[in-house]
């Protein structure tokens, strides 16, 4: 059975600050370090790319990031989703394909949201 959604990686951006950006194996991961390091933001910014509607918590060291981009295998193919970690929809970006505006609140029979596009993999 081949998996049809992946987790690749993490990577928030800011303006004058250099990408925070963590890689996710195939299997298990586990995210380790010191308390107050970062573990549970990171959780929280997975949660909020995967459609959570609430930002992640707001902590000091991630003051001057503005997005986060979230990569993927979606169906055996490698793809990106981006967002204001403030808030916000999605834009979808895959290889040789314009990118693509997914709203983030789920909308009965619309295939342009992100629970439609992962939960229909």
């Amino acid at each position: 059975m081949t998996s049809r959604i992946r987790l690749l990686g993490l990577t928030l951006r800011g303006r004058s600050v250099p990408d925070a950006t963590i890689t996710l194996s195939a299997g298990l991961n586990v995210i380790v370090g010191a308390s107050n390091t970062g573990k549970s933001y990171v959780a929280q910014c997975i949660d909020f790319m995967l459609g959570r509607s609430e930002p992640p918590k707001a902590i000091p060291q991630a003051d001057r990031y503005e997005e986060a981009e979230l990569r993927l295998l979606l169906e055996e193919e490698e793809c990106w989703l981006t967002r204001s970690i403030r808030g916000g929809d999605f834009l979808l970006k895959r290889p040789n394909q314009a990118p693509e505006e997914v709203a983030a609140k789920h909308q009965a029979g619309s295939k342009k949201t992100a629970s439609s596009l992962l939960l229909g993999a």
